[in-house]
């Protein structure tokens, strides 16, 4: 049995968590593992950035080891096991449907969101937890070909299968708490879980045309996949919420069409944005310990909040069954059963029929609680205002681009003597507008000398129709709203640029200088060889970031912008030197942050200031139980 649900020593836990995030080989008092391919310095274990490794031809020519036998786009792919690869076929309806009603909805539940708890905190590339899973799910002869499927790079466990599982079970099983019909039989989870598995993926035949010089499908499918398995880091996920959420929003208070988020969002939901931290909190850390059910009291008699509040904070991360097997089925009507997760994104928590909670995503969870629930939240209270909406979503542009400058800045500091570096769409205006009339450039531009970069910043994110069940033409909307019509912009600075260089950076153009344009797609994108051919060719098409001087457009997120960050606080390339060497590489097609994993072997890191600032809201959510809890009043039992 599980320890009694303590909040302050998950918060506290979760704090250490958070807090012992260095890499293994950094840690000086442990031996470290040396990789093959991965070079570092003499006497130390501290990783040698910005070396290109060579390697010999068989007639004896060095080159770069990536021009002999790199890695492909393939390599940062895995496939999930269905009943196909372990029994030989895929489940008929007739039987899946029996081993669905076998067990009750919360079984399934419960299995599904206890494997996922697990999966999100160890990650899909964690053998060990899949060759674990498969020895609980599987006896001889099939689990020995399970394992062998494992080993070859195929999971068994699977986010979107696992979350699948809770769908299909929410739509079919009976209603109850935890049991089954057969305690002493195989479990009916596992063949459940390979018969869901059996039924995603792509099912088009072929006549939604193409995207991308690729089926439209299978175009579509890949984008979805890979949006929704995207890395989550909650250490960084707090410390952009505190930025996000909280500082920069007060500080850009007195700007034009200011908006007053922490404000609004109390007065809509009755709860601050820390008080739902508060809430959720504890059960993440809870989850990473295995713990994915809570009973009521654990909340309600431990966590010092007025009632009120808790009933408020609650309101936002969990429904209940009927509910969420309502909106489910309204939303696989409407958007196909595969990729509609917003229910369990809105309510990562469900209400169990005796009053428990369960917790069945802690990254939804993070998600939410981080921004997640801030901003729909807001876009959903200013939209029913009509044109307000406008507003909002302006003003989080500008709390987005403020971010970026801020991790810019760090990336590439003023030179000696105050010489400025990094220049901002005011700089450009005021070096080449006319006396009157504005012109376009892009938000940001750094000089590195030898080469520019210009960045477009993007808040906007991409629809639930690009996300699940939309057509390729929904795709496209979003993708001219995202990146097309920014592009232009890019290629109005490279115009002005070559023109009037020294208006903007005092000095005669550098001879051979090269041009990086880049896009911020601040929320995500899913850049893959698909995506990024087809943008590519869109781009020469139309005329625009045209020149030898100017390289391959480049889409990143923030994710990938503070990871450049830490690599320059480590003494790795900068920002342009790494846009020029993915030009020519095997994966210049692929994100940034898979270049620079699989190709480049880096360790993908957090800055410096992100992991303070990840810190410091765990401190202050720790402090603020200490001192609530000093407060009787502050207690929900009573209030």
């Amino acid at each position: 049995m599980p320890p009694p649900f303590d909040p302050e020593r998950e918060i506290q836990q979760l704090y250490r968590d958070l807090a012992s995030k260095e890499p293994a080989e950094f840690r000086r008092a442990y031996l470290a593992r040396l990789e093959e391919g991965r070079l570092v310095w003499p006497g130390t274990t501290v990783p040698r950035l910005g070396v290109i490794p060579a390697a010999q031809t068989a007639s004896g020519l060095i080159v770069p080891a990536s021009a002999v036998a790199g890695p492909a786009p393939i390599d940062a792919m895995s496939t999930y096991l269905t009943s196909t690869e372990v029994l030989g076929r895929p489940l008929t309806d007739a039987e899946l449907d029996p081993l669905l009603k076998s067990a009750t909805d919360e079984h399934f539940i419960m299995e599904a969101a206890t494997w996922l708890a697990q999966l999100e905190h160890h990650g899909s590339l964690d053998i060990d937890l899949q060759l674990e899973a498969a020895g609980k799910m599987f006896t001889e002869p099939a689990l020995t070909k399970v394992q062998n499927l494992v080993r070859t790079g195929y999971r068994l466990l699977a986010p979107q299968v696992l979350l699948a599982v809770i769908k299909a079970a929410l739509l079919v099983s009976p209603a109850g708490t935890p049991a089954r019909a057969d305690d002493k039989g195989l479990n009916p989870f596992t063949f459940a879980m390979l018969g869901v598995a059996d039924r995603l993926g792509v099912h088009g035949n072929g006549n939604g045309g193409l995207w991308g010089s690729y089926p439209a499908d299978l175009s579509l499918e890949v984008a979805r996949n890979q949006s929704f398995n995207a890395d989550h880091n909650f250490g960084s996920l707090l410390a952009r919420y505190q930025r996000l959420w909280h500082d920069l929003p007060g500080q850009l208070a007195g700007e034009p069409g200011a908006v007053d988020v922490e404000g609004v969002f109390e007065q809509v939901t009755g709860v601050t944005l820390d008080d739902l931290l508060l809430v959720g909190a504890p059960a993440i850390g809870a989850a990473e310990r295995g713990q994915v059910r809570f009973e009521r009291g654990y909340f309600y008699d431990n966590i010092p909040l007025p009632k009120a509040t808790l009933d408020a904070a609650l309101r936002l991360l969990a429904t209940d069954k009927a509910t969420m097997g309502r909106l489910v089925h309204q939303e696989a009507q409407a958007s196909g059963f595969d990729w509609s997760y917003t229910a369990f994104r809105r309510f990562p928590m469900l209400h169990a029929d005796n009053g428990d909670l369960i917790l069945l995503s802690p990254v939804f969870l993070q998600e939410r609680l981080t921004g997640g629930a801030a901003y729909w939240t807001l876009h959903d209270h200013f939209l029913a205002q009509g044109t307000a909406v406008d507003q909002f979503r302006s003003f989080h542009g500008q709390v987005v681009e403020a971010y970026a400058r801020e991790s810019v800045e760090r990336m590439v500091p003023e030179l000696p003597g105050g010489s400025r570096r990094v220049l901002y769409e005011e700089d450009m205006q005021r070096a080449w507008s006319p006396r009157r009339g504005k012109v376009s450039v892009c938000d940001i531009a750094i000089d590195y000398g030898w080469a520019w970069v210009c960045i477009e910043v993007v808040s906007g994110r991409l629809t639930q129709k690009s996300l699940s069940g939309g057509t390729a033409a929904d795709f496209d909307q979003d993708v001219a709203k995202l990146v097309e019509k920014k592009v232009k912009q890019l290629d109005a600075t490279i115009q002005h640029l070559d023109r009037h260089e020294e208006k903007l950076s005092g000095r005669p153009r550098t001879p051979g200088r090269r041009i990086y344009p880049v896009v911020l797609v601040a929320h995500g994108f899913p850049v893959n060889p698909i995506s990024m051919s087809e943008l590519h060719e869109r781009v020469a098409r139309a005329g625009l970031l045209q020149g030898v001087h100017v390289g391959r457009l480049e889409i990143v997120d923030l994710d990938e912008l503070e990871q450049i960050e830490a690599l320059h606080e480590s003494g790795g390339p900068s920002l342009a030197r790494l846009l020029a060497d993915k030009q020519t590489a095997n994966l210049y097609r692929t994100a940034l942050n898979q270049y620079l994993y699989f190709e480049r072997r880096v360790p993908l890191a957090r800055p410096d200031r992100q992991g303070r600032l990840g810190r410091e809201v765990m401190e202050g959510i720790a402090a603020r139980y200490e001192l609530l809890s000093q407060n009787p009043r502050g207690k929900a039992v009573g209030a």
